[in-house]
């Protein structure tokens, strides 16, 4: 899984200590086993082909530990497309295993566990339940609660159930891809879905606009290790060149 993208920023309307942030993830096309419900075969464990999944988790950091934003404030958004994200105006749908209704509603949007939910004081004072010193613990947590919550197959029809179970991982990202997303998803530019977060978080600051100048494109791979870091533009420049000077060589 790489990260895409990234971005912090801090939000006036809170302290000068808080960060709002997102960060975009993208895993390649795989097979997974997932809890799955149908009229057709009951509740079960199927096996599943998925083309390339996108996770937009967004959090505030604060003295350095991270608490993640939960549903309320857009926490945690899926979408599947047909090839790597490589700009924000991309087309993205969003994912077939919440149903054509769901898809419509809550674009992309998912209900996790509450586990992190903050709470709001009478003052308006957000109180954060949970914490976590890394962003990859929040990160691990919210994706693998994700494929662990139980999927209804049916929402979205037996044709696309059958369509889906029978396709093979080499298949999902071509006319599989177009087949079933028509069925079963709202599609839109990822801009698109990101500015419907935004709005969400309008009540937090109603001039705060994603993505700006501070958005960084990183395409590295996500692990434990793994930091929030200045972009270097310099270094970046660089490794740009070097990369244009080895495709001229071949």
């Amino acid at each position: 899984m790489r990260v895409v993208a990234q971005e912090e920023d801090f939000v006036p309307s809170l302290s000068s200590e808080e960060k709002y942030g997102f960060i975009l993830l993208e895993h390649e096309p795989c097979y997974r086993t997932i809890d799955a419900y149908s009229n057709h075969f009951g509740l079960s464990n199927k096996r599943v082909p998925l083309p390339y999944v996108q996770y937009l988790i967004c959090y505030t950091r604060k003295d350095n530990e991270y608490f993640f934003h939960s549903f309320q404030d857009g926490g945690l958004r899926v979408y599947f497309s047909d090839k790597p994200l490589e700009n924000l105006e991309q087309k993205v749908s969003c994912p077939w295993l919440e149903g054509k209704y769901l898809n419509s509603v809550r674009n992309g949007m998912i209900c996790t566990t509450h586990e992190f939910d903050p709470d709001v004081t009478n003052k308006g004072k957000i109180i954060y339940k949970k914490s976590s010193k890394k962003l990859f613990d929040i990160v691990d947590y919210q994706i693998s609660t994700f494929w662990g919550m139980q999927h209804c197959l049916d929402n979205n029809g037996p044709d696309f159930c059958k369509d889906f179970l029978e396709a093979k991982v080499e298949e999902i990202c071509g006319e599989k891809f177009k087949k079933l997303s028509k069925v079963s998803s709202a599609s839109n530019s990822f801009l698109y879905f990101l500015n419907k977060t935004k709005s969400i978080l309008s009540r937090i600051n109603t001039n705060r606009l994603y993505p700006t100048g501070k958005t960084v494109f990183i395409n590295k791979e996500f692990h434990k290790d793994w930091e929030i870091k200045e972009q270097n533009h310099i270094i970046e420049s660089l490794n740009e060149f070097k990369d244009a000077f080895l495709r001229g060589m071949k």
